[in-house]
C-alpha cells in the first residue's frame, strides 16, 4: 500500500493506493457516519460494487447512473440532487464517488452544491481517474462545453484499489496512460520511466508505482496553486485541442485518447521534449479520423476552452525559461499547426479521412 497526502489551503487529505487493505481505512472513516450515499455508474456497479459493499455500513443509499460521459450533464445532476432531497440526506452525510473520472466529476459537483456542500470521497476505478480524483476539480458538461459548470471542492480522501483496473479494456489503459505521459512532460523522472516502457502490459505490471509517481506530480502543482490562478494551468497540457476533439466526437472518444492527440497538436506549436507521436505508435493508440475542413468547427470548440481570451486561444506550450507557459495563438497559426498535425499522422501511415 502507498499513501500520499494533499495539503492545500482548504483541506488536507490522504490518498491510499493498494488493494483490500486500503478499504479498512475507508471502513474506519465511515463508522460514525449515519448517511452514506454511493454514486456509481451501471458498469462499475455490476463489476465491482459487491466488493466495495463488504466495507460499507449495512444501510447505504445507492444511486446508479448510465455509464459514459453523456451522463455528466445537467439532467443527471438534477436527478441525483433530487434523489438526495427525496431521501432527506443531511449535511453530515458522505457521498462516495465510485467510478471513473465522469463519476468523480459528477458526484463531486453534486456534493459541492447540495446543501452548500456535503463531504465526499473519491474511489476511482480507472487509470485515467488518477488525474481527476486529485485536486478538487468537479464539474458537469453543459451547452456543448466540457466542464462548463463546476467548482473547486476537495474530497475527504481518495481510495485507489488497483484490482478494479483489471477489468478495463485496452482503450481505457491507453486513455489513462495518456495522462501519465502528460504528467511525465512535467516531470523528467516520470518521463524517463515512461520511455523505458515498451508496451501496455509493462504499465499494468507496475501500475501502483506509476500511479503514485503521476499523482505526486499532480499533487505538487495543486499544492502550489489550488484554484488554478497560475502554474496549475500547466496540468492542462494537451487538453485544449483534446477537449475540442472530445466534443467533436460527441464524447464517444475516451478522454485520455483525445488528450494524447492534443499533445501531438501542442508538439506542432512548440516541440515537446519527446515526440508524443512516438507514444502513439509504441502503445498502439487507436486512429482518429479528421478532415482538413473540420478545423473551423474544432477552432470553435477551442474558443470555449477556459484558457481562451477574446482575441484567440491560449495553449500550454513548452518554454525555454520555465518548463511550460501559456501562449496565445491566432486562428491562422492554429490552422497551420492543424495542417502539420494531419500531415504528421499521414506520414506515420495513419491515413485520415
Amino acid at each position: 500500500m502507498q499513501k500520499l497526502t494533499v495539503n492545500v489551503p482548504s483541506k488536507t487529505y490522504p490518498i491510499f493506493i493498494g488493494k483490500d487493505e486500503i478499504f479498512t481505512h475507508l471502513q474506519q472513516q465511515l463508522i460514525d457516519v449515519n448517511q452514506v450515499v454511493v454514486i456509481v455508474d451501471e458498469t462499475v456497479y455490476n463489476l465491482h460494487y459487491a466488493r466495495l459493499q463488504l466495507y460499507l455500513p449495512e444501510t447505504v443509499h445507492i444511486l446508479v447512473v448510465p455509464s459514459g460521459e453523456k451522463s455528466k450533464d445537467l439532467n443527471h445532476y438534477a436527478q441525483l440532487s433530487q434523489a438526495l432531497i427525496t431521501r432527506h440526506i443531511d449535511r453530515q452525510a458522505i457521498v462516495l464517488a465510485f467510478g471513473g473520472g465522469m463519476i468523480g466529476d459528477l458526484a463531486g459537483f453534486v456534493a459541492a452544491t447540495y446543501l452548500r456542500g456535503v463531504r465526499f470521497i473519491q474511489i476511482p476505478t480507472t487509470l485515467l481517474a488518477h488525474d481527476s480524483c486529485v485536486g478538487g476539480k468537479v464539474a458537469i458538461n453543459h451547452g456543448g462545453i466540457k466542464n462548463s459548470l463546476g467548482a473547486f471542492y476537495q474530497p475527504e480522501a481518495v481510495y485507489y484499489h488497483v484490482d478494479f483496473l483489471i477489468t478495463l479494456p485496452k482503450e481505457h489503459w491507453q486513455s489513462g496512460l495518456a495522462e501519465v505521459i502528460k504528467h511525465g512532460y512535467l516531470s523528467p523522472e516520470l518521463l524517463e520511466k515512461v520511455n523505458e516502457m515498451k508496451n501496455l502490459p509493462q504499465l499494468a505490471t507496475n501500475v501502483e508505482k506509476f500511479l503514485a509517481q503521476a499523482m505526486t506530480v499532480k499533487i505538487q502543482y495543486v499544492q502550489a496553486d489550488e484554484k488554478e490562478s497560475g502554474i496549475r494551468s500547466y496540468l492542462n497540457l494537451g487538453h485544449t485541442f483534446g477537449h475540442a476533439i472530445e466534443t467533436f466526437y460527441q464524447y464517444s472518444l475516451p478522454h485520455g485518447i483525445a488528450v494524447m492527440y492534443g499533445l501531438c497538436f501542442v508538439h506542432e506549436l512548440k516541440p515537446l521534449s519527446t515526440s508524443p507521436y512516438d507514444y502513439l505508435e509504441r502503445f498502439e493508440f487507436p486512429m482518429i479520423r479528421l478532415e482538413r475542413n473540420d478545423f473551423k468547427q474544432l477552432y470553435h470548440f477551442m474558443q470555449n476552452d477556459k484558457k481562451a481570451i477574446a482575441s484567440g486561444v491560449r495553449f500550454v506550450v513548452s518554454d525555454e525559461v520555465y518548463p511550460f507557459t501559456l501562449k496565445h495563438y491566432s486562428y491562422e497559426q492554429l490552422q497551420a499547426a492543424y495542417e502539420q498535425f494531419l500531415q504528421h499522422i499521414e506520414d506515420k501511415g495513419w491515413k485520415t479521412c
